[in-house]
C-alpha cells in the first residue's frame, strides 16, 4: 500500500510539473530577427523571420540556413581562422567565401560599438540582418547595403546606405545609395527610386517588406526592440537630438549628441568631430573645426563627451548634416560621459542549457530536476523494504497458523 501511494505521488508531481517546465522552456525562445540573403546581386530571401535562442549573429545565421537554405545548416561554416586567429565565416549559403553581414545600420566591423565577429555580435528582437555574398567576390564584387526605416501610418520612409571595404586597411566607408530601384519583393512591383540621400517614402506593402532590388530588404512593420536603460537619445540640455539634425538643413539651431571620435581632414584643412554613437551611425553629424581655430578648443576636442553645439546646419558630401564652429562659445558640455550605444550591450549567455527563465519558471524547472531523483530514491527504498517485509510477514503468518487451536 505504501509503495502504491508513493508511486501515485511521484506520478502526480511529474505530470503536473513537467508540462509547466516545458512551457517555461519554450517561452524563453521567442526572439525574432529578420534575415535577407543577396547572392550575386539577386535577392533570394527578403526580410524573412527567423526565431532564435542563440542571441548572436552567428546563432541567427545558423537558424536562417536551417529555415531557408536547401542544404540546411550544412551551407554554413564558421570558426576560428588559424591565419587571422579570429572567428570568421568561411562558408555562407553554400558559397565558400566570407560574406558581408550587415546588422541593422552597418556591416560587422563597420560599427566600432558592435563586436566585429558573428559569434560575439549580439542581436535583439526585430533586428534586421542582411547577408551579401557572391560566387566570385574578387572579380565580381558585391555591394553591401544597410537599410533603416521609419513608419508613419500606412507609409514608411526607407534609407539605404552603400558600404565599401578598403582591403588595405580593412576599414569601411559609406555613402547614400542614390537612384536605387525600390520594390515590393512579394509582387515584384516597383515602388520608386531613392533620392540623393538614399531615401524614399513608400506606401507599405501588405507583407510589410520593402527591398532594394537584388541587394537588401527590411520589414518596415517590425518595431525595433527598446533601447536598454541609459541609452536614450532624449536631449539632456537645450538642443534637439543629433538624429533630427538632417531635417533642419539651412537652419541655425542647437544640436545635442555624444562625440564618438575625431578625424583630421587634411584635404579641407579641418578637424571633423563625429557626433553620434560611432563613425558608422547613419544619423552622424559632422562638427567642423578649421585648423586656424583648433587652438581655441580643448585638446580632446570633446571626444567621449555629450555636447550642445549651436550653428548653421548644412549638408555634407555624404548626405548628412554638418555644423561649422569657430568659437568654443558655440559648444556647451552637457555630460562628461557619452551615452553608451544600445548595440554595445553584451550578448546573453549561451542558451544551450537555459539556467534561468525568470524566478517562477526557474523555480519550477529546478524543483523538477531536484525532486525527480529524490522521488526515485524513495520509491526504490520502499520497494526494497517491501521485499524485506514479505518474508517477515509470511513467517509471522506461519507462526499464527501453528499456534492456532481450533475449538
Amino acid at each position: 500500500m505504501k509503495m502504491v501511494l508513493a508511486l501515485a505521488i511521484a506520478v502526480i508531481l511529474l505530470t503536473v510539473m513537467a508540462p509547466v517546465a516545458l512551457a517555461a522552456d519554450s517561452s524563453g525562445s521567442g526572439t525574432t530577427v529578420y534575415v535577407s540573403v543577396s547572392v550575386d546581386g539577386k535577392l533570394l530571401v527578403a526580410a524573412q523571420p527567423v526565431t532564435t535562442t542563440d542571441m548572436t549573429v552567428d546563432g541567427v545565421l545558423k537558424a536562417a540556413h536551417k529555415a531557408y537554405y536547401s542544404g540546411g545548416e550544412s551551407g554554413y561554416t564558421a570558426g576560428i581562422d588559424p591565419t587571422w586567429n579570429m572567428y570568421l565565416i568561411s562558408q555562407c549559403w553554400g558559397i565558400k567565401t566570407t560574406p558581408y553581414v550587415i546588422l541593422n545600420v552597418a556591416p560587422l566591423g563597420g560599427d566600432p560599438s558592435v563586436p566585429p565577429t558573428a559569434d560575439k555580435a549580439p542581436v535583439a528582437n526585430n533586428d534586421n540582418i542582411i547577408i551579401c555574398t557572391g560566387t566570385d567576390m574578387v572579380n565580381k564584387p558585391v555591394q553591401p547595403v544597410s537599410l533603416t526605416s521609419t513608419l508613419s501610418g500606412d507609409s514608411a520612409t526607407l534609407t539605404a546606405t552603400a558600404w565599401t571595404l578598403d582591403f588595405t586597411t580593412f576599414t569601411y566607408s559609406h555613402a547614400p545609395l542614390a537612384n536605387a530601384n525600390v520594390v515590393d519583393p512579394t509582387t515584384g512591383k516597383s515602388l520608386g527610386t531613392t533620392d540623393a540621400k538614399g531615401s524614399i517614402t513608400v506606401t507599405v506593402p501588405e507583407s510589410g517588406v520593402v527591398a532594394i532590388d537584388g541587394l537588401a530588404a527590411i520589414n518596415v512593420k517590425a518595431t525595433p526592440a527598446p533601447a536598454p536603460a541609459g541609452t536614450t537619445t532624449t536631449p539632456a540640455g537645450n538642443g534637439i537630438s543629433y538624429k533630427e539634425a538632417k531635417n533642419h538643413i539651412g537652419e541655425t539651431i542647437t544640436v545635442e549628441g555624444p562625440i564618438a571620435d575625431k578625424q583630421d581632414d587634411s584635404q579641407d584643412s579641418m578637424w571633423v568631430l563625429y557626433m553620434g554613437t560611432s563613425g558608422a551611425d547613419p544619423n552622424l553629424v559632422g562638427i567642423e573645426i578649421k585648423y586656424s581655430d583648433k587652438s581655441k578648443f580643448p585638446a580632446d576636442l570633446y571626444v567621449g563627451k555629450t555636447i550642445d553645439v549651436t550653428g548653421a546646419i548644412h549638408s555634407n558630401p555624404l548626405g548628412g548634416a554638418s555644423i561649422t564652429v569657430s568659437d568654443p562659445s558655440q559648444i556647451e558640455v552637457v555630460s562628461n560621459t557619452a551615452a553608451a550605444p544600445a548595440s554595445a550591450s553584451a550578448a546573453p549567455a549561451s542558451p544551450d542549457f537555459p539556467l534561468f527563465y525568470g524566478y517562477t519558471t526557474s523555480l519550477i524547472i529546478w524543483m523538477v530536476i531536484i525532486l525527480t531523483p529524490i522521488l526515485v530514491i524513495i520509491i526504490v527504498k520502499m520497494v526494497r523494504q517491501s521485499r524485506l517485509d514479505k518474508p517477515a510477514a509470511a513467517s509471522k503468518n506461519k507462526k499464527s497458523k501453528k499456534n492456532y487451536i481450533p475449538m
